[in-house]
């Protein structure tokens, strides 16, 4: 509840952090598998540092606004990892996110079903603030001075190539594994 009120982008990354460290903590607690929730720790490590690197290292999302057309790339980069976060269905995290919510809800014990409860509640949470930043940071009317704009830019190649390898990884490995 915490970052549904902050401003901070870099700050959202670090409590976007703590939403994934529950899913894992319950994802151990009843199975041990964690791979698919690194890939989808460093993509969204390596989104909001491409988008912090392109405004010139600008980290508060009140101060962007307006960035889809001048930052397309990165803009698709964000959704799919902000649609792979939430659980989207047929992305990965969909199938990572079910497995771990499904064997909470059938251990058919307190702990079970309060793990389902608290993971319910966190892929609310999480759906909230992945997309209040994506609206802030590229859909909303611009909010910095042109000239800030103006000097701003894409991710480079080197930063550009491991953005569409996570990307692409968060589209395809769920469905092809069925973690």
């Amino acid at each position: 509840m915490l970052v549904t009120g902050d401003n901070s982008l870099q700050l959202f990354l670090g409590w976007e952090g703590v939403g994934l460290v529950s899913y894992l903590l319950i994802h151990f607690w009843f199975t041990r598998l964690q791979a698919d929730k690194a890939a989808i720790k460093a993509m969204l490590v390596n989104r909001v540092g491409s988008v912090i690197h392109a405004m010139s290292d600008e980290q508060d999302m009140r101060k962007m606004g307006g960035l889809a057309s001048s930052f397309p790339f990165t803009y698709a980069m964000m959704l799919m990892g902000s649609l792979s976060l939430i659980g989207f269905p047929f992305l990965t995290g969909f199938y990572s996110k079910d497995v771990i919510l499904e064997l909470a809800y059938t251990k058919y014990t307190i702990s079970g079903n309060f793990a389902f409860w608290l993971g319910s509640v966190s892929v609310l949470f999480t759906s909230y603030y992945s997309f209040r930043s994506l609206f802030l940071t590229f859909l909303v009317p611009t909010n910095s001075f042109g000239r800030d704009i103006l000097r701003c830019h894409d991710a480079p190649i080197p930063m550009a190539i491991p953005l569409i390898l996570l990307a692409l990884r968060s589209l395809f490995v769920g469905y092809l594994a069925k973690v």
